[in-house]
């Protein structure tokens, strides 16, 4: 919130000078650091607007509204607004290390350093940026995150708004909070967590599955009276958050029993929960799993099943007329129509990222075949899923992949005719960093050697 003698005052100076009556947002050229500086000696935040399709213009024709919004020029007493260019050094030190994965959205910072408050978007609207940065100056001088775990330790994590606060001032920062919740249960009496304010916190840590935080979150006694209250949205993105933490703790402990245990809970989130579709996302949990802890014989075995039976059989027309459908359906229920450019159609984009994706599955374990083994059943199947993958997507990564293994398979003369067709590609998208290794292979096919430049 403003502080009262700020609005008082903001109200004489509207009143009393017509100029401000065109007053906007005022983006300031000032980097990040000297952002910084600048509201430590004026005691304000510092507002970082992200904006990804910003390119090198100072404002777009989107969020450009925005900061020419009069009614949001309010703002400007309580923060100092930057907007870094893409690709410059700020941009990509803040995008780097508060944006995984989004590349977008307006970061607020206090004088001590601390991100009180992030909105994770881009708006036309410059009263939206005005209410965020209402929200981050209740937190002004709000202390460090290390200086609040002080506290926290030496009042024995008894404060829960202060516990809170912590959590969030971590979530913020997207630094880990896994480090709390021992603490921060040892220190709560369990039937503190029937009311919902303590639940809703424990839920927000996302305790892994067979943990004791698990236990009170899913404990009947404390989840029939609370469960139903969170958001059905928050409900499924906390769930996601335990099947990961769940399985980073199996692939710590090579814990097979616990990961298997994140594959079945993960299945059963699905929103069409079939037994082909549950099947298929253990398997892929199962392969992932191995694959991280190099458990190379259970890797190959059970990849083999998860791509021959769930990729190798999919039918290309089928899932273009089903995501085109899907889209359709889409659009339907919102009343929204989807304009496409350059000669563009439906039947051409609709599936595209669809395709991208399952191209990536197909080719990143065929490639993995080719790395770790030399058994020829499997390289022939590796074979087989990168031509698969390039049916979905003739990307040159793809392209070298089913050249190699057309050389290791004993295709020599495939393998370097598919070779060249990748190299062409990667000189056509201009990736070339990656072109002097692909020459190199291929130099390697034609004086018929053995061992081939690998990634």
């Amino acid at each position: 919130m403003l502080r009262p003698v700020l609005r008082v005052l903001l109200s004489f100076l509207i009143i009393s000078s017509g100029t401000l009556s065109h007053a906007q947002i005022a983006v300031s050229n000032l980097t990040f650091g000297e952002g910084m500086k600048k509201i430590a000696a004026e005691h304000k935040l510092l507002m970082v607007i992200m904006d990804v399709d910003q390119g090198n213009s100072t404002i777009n024709d989107f969020t450009s509204k925005a900061i020419l919004d009069s009614s949001a020029s309010d703002l400007n007493i309580i923060a100092i607004v930057i907007r870094p260019v893409v690709g410059t050094a700020d941009w990509d030190s803040l995008n780097k290390r508060y944006f995984n994965p989004l590349t977008f959205g307006t970061l607020f910072f206090n004088p001590k350093g601390v991100l009180v408050h992030r909105y994770d978007a881009i708006s036309p609207h410059g009263y939206t940026y005005l209410t965020a940065a209402n929200i981050a100056y209740a937190d002004i001088d709000l202390p460090t995150a290390d200086e609040q775990l002080e506290f926290l330790k030496k009042t024995h994590f008894s404060d829960l708004g202060a516990v809170k606060k912590l959590f969030d001032t971590r979530t913020n920062a997207v630094d880990s909070t896994d480090d709390l919740l021992k603490p921060f249960l040892e220190n709560t009496p369990p039937d503190s967590f029937k009311n919902y304010r303590y639940y809703y916190l424990l839920a927000e840590f996302a305790p892994p599955l067979g943990t004791r935080g698990d236990s009170i979150f899913r404990g009947k006694e404390y989840s029939d009276s609370n469960e139903y209250k969170i958001p059905s949205p928050e409900w499924v993105a906390i769930n996601r958050k335990v099947v990961k933490k769940t399985m980073n703790l199996a692939v710590i402990n090579k814990d097979p029993d616990l990961a298997f245990r994140a594959a079945v809970f993960s299945s059963g989130m699905l929103a069409d929960p079939t037994k082909f579709r549950k099947e298929k996302e253990q398997f892929k949990m199962m392969t992932e799993y191995f694959y991280k802890i190099r458990d190379t014989i259970k890797y190959l075995e059970t990849a083999s099943i998860f791509l021959n039976n769930y990729y190798m059989p999919m039918s290309i027309d089928s899932l273009k007329q089903a995501y085109i459908n899907r889209d359709k359906k889409r659009e339907e229920r919102e009343g929204t129509k989807t304009i496409y450019v350059n000669g563009a159609g439906a039947d051409n984009m609709a599936y595209y990222g669809e395709f991208d994706l399952i191209a990536s599955v197909l080719n990143h374990h065929a490639w993995e075949f080719y790395m770790i083994t030399k058994d020829p059943v499997y390289l022939k199947m590796a074979l087989s899923w990168a031509k698969r993958a390039l049916e979905f997507n003739r990307n040159p990564y793809a392209m070298d992949t089913y050249a190699q293994l057309l050389y290791i398979n004993g295709d020599r003369k495939g393998g370097i005719s598919a070779e060249k067709n990748a190299l062409a590609e990667y000189k056509k998208q201009n990736l070339n960093s990656k072109i002097p290794k692909i020459e190199k292979v291929l130099d390697n096919m034609k004086s018929n050697k053995d061992i081939i430049v690998a990634e």
